[in-house]
Parts: structure tokens; C-alpha cells; sequence
């Protein structure tokens, strides 16, 4: 799903969450301000999370954290 996301969040996103760098090092790297860099990384996980919501139904539990999620279409959705 990270990649259907914009260039700009997509970056974000994989240099944040999956390269496990700083949002001040990910705005260094794109050369846009702090500010910039969390709002991209903040709206990043905004449209990830439409996109998990759009094709799976999620159990959480009271401490927030996903215990199980199931499909809503058996077919597959666009995004998987």
C-alpha cells in the first residue's frame, strides 16, 4: 500500500517507518522544513490508514492494538 501512496508521503513513510529514520533527518533528506516533514509523515499514516480501513475490518483491543483483522471483500480489494 506504501506504494500507491504520493511520492511525497510515500518517501515519508519509508524513510520514517520503514528506514527508521528521524522525521528531522527525513527533512534534512528532502530539504523541506521539520514542520513539513511530520505534516507528510503524519498525513502518510492518514492515507495508509484509509487505505487498511477501506479493505479489512480490524479487532482491537482496549489497549489499542490489532488482535484480528478480516477482509471485507474475499475477492480483494484495489489496494491489495
Amino acid at each position: 500500500m506504501i506504494k500507491e501512496l504520493p511520492e511525497k508521503y510515500r518517501t515519508a513513510i519509508q524513510l520514517s517507518e520503514i528506514d527508521n529514520r528521524s522525521q528531522k533527518e527525513v527533512a534534512a533528506q528532502e530539504g523541506i522544513s521539520l514542520s513539513g516533514a511530520k505534516s507528510r509523515v503524519q498525513r502518510g499514516r492518514g492515507l495508509l490508514k484509509e487505505m487498511l480501513h477501506e479493505c479489512c475490518e480490524f479487532e482491537i483491543n482496549n489497549k489499542n492494538q490489532i488482535i484480528s483483522y478480516d477482509q471485507k471483500d474475499k475477492k480483494g480489494c484495489k489496494h491489495c
